[in-house]
């Protein structure tokens, strides 16, 4: 095993020699050890290498020992704590969103699942206010043994003349909760069940709770309202977004189906089900469905953008060199799907993710040496490689089998 490196040492290097690039060619980068020497008598290593010195002072020491002191086939292969599945640099939530106080992580997936579940507030004080208002109803009842008989017996001939029409209406409807339940069509349907439920328990309070059809009609109306509130009036499609997420998935992304429209166009988008959003009754009940929908990201138009430059049929330097112009004009987008702390452009980092995802071995040593193109990595002479340190005969076939896939995926684009 390969020595470790010292981030100390290379912090003292890269103060007192930094002007000679000693410390690049101490964390193993030659090539820009050797570039700080061709400059170093200029004034331009000297600068850089004192903003070195301030990023390596201030890096923690377990990003340097990730950055530095593993190489490919060292590095610790890790999983999602829930799942199980390999984190990676597209599936894994960036600002440190899935980092667990264990001191695991959990993928995008597991992620948006648990905090899909803290998403029930509305929901709580809902049934908050349905059992303060049973909690009174149970109150008003036991006061009923404490009125007064004779108020009571005239308040229920009063009720005979004056409900009689209202009694016979309700017994000719045979009103349940599933034909109320099914009559629903907005928002204000389940709005209107609550109103109803208090409006028939008042009419109950005056009856002085002698009239038991308005009590159970009341719960009825209550109990409806309570089940209406679970109904699903809208699907929204949020996928999970990379750098990788298709143009076909990006025209679906964030778009609201009615429900009665979600069967049919499930089958058309496809997605997971935790990528397919429910918005409830209970979730309109206090706003308005602009306000419960999950907005499209800041960087959307960027994302758009870039897209169509991943998938044009330019070669990918000039890809590249699009991508670099095309990020800079939008920080937000660069700092939500690239690596803020590396000196590398977005354009470099996006084509060494290309390259890797080939099955490339030792792909960040081969880009530092030229091979930075999946077109150049196809063209690359094995004999020529095979005098790389590094690469003995097990690298080397892996290579052979990197060159295959890269031809089959360029010849398929053309």
């Amino acid at each position: 095993m390969a020595k470790l490196k010292s981030k100390t040492t290379t912090i003292i290097l890269s103060f007192f020699l930094g002007g000679l690039g000693i410390h690049r060619f101490y964390l193993g980068q030659t090539l820009i050890g050797i570039i700080y020497l061709i400059f170093s008598w200029t004034f331009i290593p000297i600068i850089i290498s004192l903003i070195d010195f301030f990023v390596f002072l201030f890096m923690s020491e377990s990003k340097f020992d990730s950055k530095y002191n593993s190489s490919v086939e060292e590095k610790e292969e890790l999983k999602c704590a829930d799942c199980g599945i390999k984190l990676s640099f597209s599936n894994t939530p960036v600002f440190g969103n899935g980092k667990l106080s264990t001191g695991g992580q959990v993928c995008l997936d597991c992620f948006k699942k648990r905090t899909k579940e803290k998403n029930n507030i509305s929901a709580e004080k809902l049934k908050s206010r349905q059992n303060e208002l049973k909690a009174k109803m149970n109150d008003i009842k036991q006061n009923v043994s404490k009125l007064d008989v004779d108020k009571q017996k005239a308040s229920n001939d009063k009720l005979t003349r004056t409900s009689s029409t209202t009694n016979n209406d309700v017994e000719k409807k045979n009103i349940t909760v599933a034909s109320l339940i099914k009559s629903v069509k907005t928002i204000d349907d389940v709005k209107a069940f609550e109103k109803e439920s208090e409006r028939l328990m008042d009419k109950f309070v005056d009856s002085s709770y002698g009239n038991t059809r308005l009590e159970k009609l009341s719960d009825i109306y209550q109990e409806a309202f309570d089940e209406a509130c679970g109904l699903i009036f809208y699907y929204q499609f949020v996928p999970r977004i990379s750098l990788d997420t298709s143009k076909e998935i990006l025209d679906y992304a964030y778009e609201v189906i009615p429900v009665k429209d979600y069967e049919a166009k499930r089958k058309v988008i496809g997605g997971t089900e935790y990528e397919w959003e429910v918005i409830k009754a209970d979730d309109l009940y206090n706003d308005k469905l602009d306000n419960v929908i999950t907005k499209r990201p800041f960087y959307w138009k960027t994302l758009l953008s870039f897209r169509q430059i991943v998938d044009s049929k330019e070669s990918f330097s000039k890809k590249k060199e699009a991508i670099n112009l095309l990020v800079k004009s939008d920080k937000s987008f660069f700092d939500e799907f690239f690596q803020r702390d590396s000196f590398e452009s977005a354009g470099d980092q996006w084509l060494k993710q290309i390259i890797k995802s080939f099955g490339v071995p030792l792909a960040d040593k081969l880009y530092d040496l030229g091979y930075d193109t999946p077109e150049k990595i196809k063209d690359i002479d094995l004999n020529e490689v095979k005098i790389i340190n590094g690469f003995g005969s097990q690298k080397i076939a892996q290579l052979e089998t990197s060159i295959r896939k890269i031809e089959k995926a360029l010849l398929n684009d053309t």
